[in-house]
């Protein structure tokens, strides 16, 4: 107990917020500053949080320190720290702690006005909407030639990197769950690899990098971000078709047991007005096991003179060709409810939320709503309120309700998160 108590004042004294703290996102490449004269750029952060769930307190911490040398079209970047976190059982009354070291991004990157090539640890993103937004050690190619845009991506993910993994995740503080299912990770490079292929098609680009390929990373898609592509709105209501593609996806490695390709079409289309649509259907092909992927994604952006409201509404699901099928991809662009956690595997589910923010006071309020469908059912409710200090301090509050099947009774969350750059 005086553990986690020295814990928690640590990383109050520090530290900052994210909007979905388990999955170690960061905003140092905002921040980056000179080193001198030099053309080396540096920038920190602190991040932290405290609070009670479900008769465990919990706390974290984490420092990271970013490096950028950028000359000419090339690009150096390194990003790692340290972490500590810490959770003590009421009930048993047992402690339970660890410390990791570890890097977030590590890579070399050459980017022109027709495409980019990533080679290293970076966080890659693939064109459509549901199957990857995960760190991976390997190489990324973007050409884009014109209205047409091809992304070829292969490298392998490990837990000493990955979002789930052992230095960025922090849901092992929200385990609570027995016996449920998780995302396969290796433990070491070579186990659990990808390999993707998409090409992507935009009727009304005219010239130069999509907006999509240019913040292609987990803060433009986490749940309900402000990335809504508004630049691209037209209040004239027609339907306006903004992408359509073609993806093929394979995971193997040691630890895949069952081989399997995913391929489908996607696309995404606005009507003005706020609104946004991104139909997503992929076929699973492996031995017993092949199904239809669905993915539809909703948006809505909603403008006012002093504030901005974003919601979102997410269903995926699939149909069964054999039997017994169930999805194989170990990641995804998905990661519903800040406890629960809801990711590829977990079909079928459904997520909806409402951001409401208000710019010149720099606050934010959020609710959202997550429900696995079948199988082992359940259902988080989370509520978020949070304020920027300045230019370098977020601060933020949130309570959540999760419902399970696997669960004795109802667990409750509640929880101060912050983010502190430098």
């Amino acid at each position: 107990m005086k553990k986690l108590l020295l814990t928690g004042l640590f990383i109050s004294t520090f530290a900052g917020f994210s909007f979905a703290q388990w999955e170690c996102p960061s905003q140092l490449a905002a921040y980056l500053k000179p080193i001198g004269s030099t053309n080396i750029y540096w920038s920190g952060e602190l991040t932290g949080g405290t609070g009670y769930l479900t008769n465990n307190l919990i706390g974290n911490g984490m420092g990271l320190v970013g490096l950028d040398w950028s000359f000419g079209k090339s690009t150096f970047y390194a990003e790692g720290g340290v972490k500590y976190w810490n959770r003590y059982n009421l009930g048993d009354s047992k402690d339970y702690s660890n410390r990791h070291a570890g890097i977030r991004e590590l890579y070399y990157q050459y980017k022109a006005d027709q495409g980019s090539l990533t080679v290293g640890v970076h966080s890659a993103r693939l064109d459509d909407d549901f199957l990857l937004n995960e760190r991976v050690l390997g190489a990324n190619l973007r050409i884009n030639q014109g209205k047409w845009s091809l992304n070829i991506l292969g490298g392998t993910v490990s837990k000493d990197f990955a979002r789930n993994g052992t230095f960025c995740n922090v849901g092992y503080l929200y385990d609570i769950l027995p016996g449920r299912q998780r995302a396969l990770i290796g433990n070491g490079l070579g186990q659990t690899n990808l390999a993707s292929f998409s090409l992507k098609y935009q009727p009304g680009k005219s010239s130069g990098t999509s907006k999509a390929a240019a913040s292609a990373d987990e803060f433009s898609s986490s749940e309900f971000s402000d990335g809504l592509n508004s630049a691209s709105e037209s209040n004239s209501g027609k339907l306006k078709i903004e992408s359509v593609g073609a993806i093929a996806y394979h995971e193997f490695g040691d630890w895949i047991s069952q081989k399997f390709i995913t391929t489908g079409l996607f696309a995404q289309a606005s009507w003005g007005n706020g609104w946004y649509f991104k139909p997503e259907v992929l076929f699973q092909s492996a031995t017993d096991n092949r199904a239809v992927i669905y993915n539809i994604h909703l948006e809505k952006t909603v403008e006012g003179e002093k504030n901005r409201a974003n919601l979102s509404l997410r269903y995926v699901g699939k149909s069964n060709i054999d039997s017994n099928a169930r999805i194989l991809n170990s990641f995804s662009n998905i990661f519903a409810g800040d406890v629960i956690r809801l990711d590829a595997i977990d079909a079928s589910f459904l997520q909806a939320g409402i951001k409401y923010s208000f710019p010149e006071s720099k606050v934010h309020l959020k609710a959202q709503f997550a429900s696995q469908l079948t199988n082992n059912t359940m259902e988080e409710f989370d509520f978020e309120v949070g304020k920027k200090f300045g230019k370098h301090l977020q601060l933020n509050a949130l309570s959540g309700l999760v419902k399970s099947s696997l669960l004795s009774e109802d667990a409750f969350l509640g929880r101060v998160e912050f983010r502190y750059y430098f």
